[in-house]
């Protein structure tokens, strides 16, 4: 078994930036971190949770390593809207289901560094003889987390993830969750929107999406890259923020990589005639 080296502790500062642990290490560290006050801004009482952790790939000094960090939110509270909500975090981030987001961190770490040893063990040893880049076999995993009001009474979280499994390029992703604070359940565009929203939002995103990139048309966007291998389409990832709705295009998928995440805006006054009357 690798040494281990465990830490838990409260605190009210600031989480610190990683810095990059002792190879010979397996490091663990979780801060809760209460944020008080609960419903300012519209938000419940909610505690940071944050996991770094690093799991070498071998014993040797100079061994690459799997790397993890976890910046989480879990909501606080005694009824089950609280635990409707951490529950669908815990199941959209990490995949799995715990009693507690600090639990789920864990169990997710545990998961990623069985695969990383399972998967590239074998091979990394052959490589040693070839003296092979050893950075190719360092993983590393981020998950980060924040809340904000939404519209009404939403609670909007989002998700940004980073990995890097080898290759040429890390790859960071952006996942978003509206929650309706007083049922804890996740709201839909259909929930929001009468049915025609789904014709009457493609145009409206494809002005934002012309403006974005300074183009006249769909044949300019092309030539940059953009649209050229789908349509404009409604993404199921949104964010119900207090003056408009936010949709989220991670790269590739409506645009080369190195366009990054995309968020095309539209604020509610361009969207009245399709609002459901309660979300007006």
């Amino acid at each position: 078994m690798w040494p281990m080296r465990s830490e838990r502790r409260e605190t009210m500062a600031g989480l610190g930036v990683l810095a990059r642990p002792g190879r010979a290490l397996w490091i663990f560290v979780v801060l809760l971190c209460a944020c008080k006050g609960g419903n300012r801004d519209g938000l419940p009482e909610m505690r940071k949770v944050e996991t770094v952790k690093t799991m070498p790939l071998d014993a040797g000094g100079d061994a690459p390593s799997c790397s993890i960090v976890l910046d989480m939110v879990e909501v606080l509270g005694e009824g089950g809207n609280a635990e409707r909500i951490n529950r669908t975090v815990m199941q959209r981030a990490f995949g799995l289901e715990a009693n507690s987001m600090a639990e789920a961190a864990d169990s997710f770490c545990l998961q990623r560094f069985s695969f990383y040893k399972e998967s590239l063990s074998g091979l990394y040893e052959a490589d040693k003889k070839h003296r092979v880049n050893s950075a190719w076999y360092d993983y590393r995993y981020a998950l980060t987390a924040a809340c904000e009001a939404g519209r009404g009474n939403i609670l909007c979280y989002e998700i940004t993830a980073t990995r890097y499994e080898g290759g040429a390029r890390e790859v960071t992703e952006c996942h978003e969750l509206n929650f309706d604070l007083e049922t804890g359940d996740v709201v839909t565009l259909d929930d929001w929107f009468q049915p025609v929203y789904k014709a009457v939002l493609p145009p409206l995103l494809m002005e934002e999406l012309l403006e974005k990139f300074d183009c006249a048309d769909r044949a300019a966007l092309q030539e940059k890259g953009v649209l050229r291998f789908t349509d404009l389409y409604v993404p199921a990832n949104y964010k119900l923020g207090k003056d408009g709705i936010t949709f989220i295009y991670n790269p590739d998928e409506i645009a080369p990589y190195a366009a990054g995440i995309i968020r095309l805006g539209i604020p509610y006054g361009s969207l009245g005639s399709i609002l459901k009357d309660n979300n007006e």
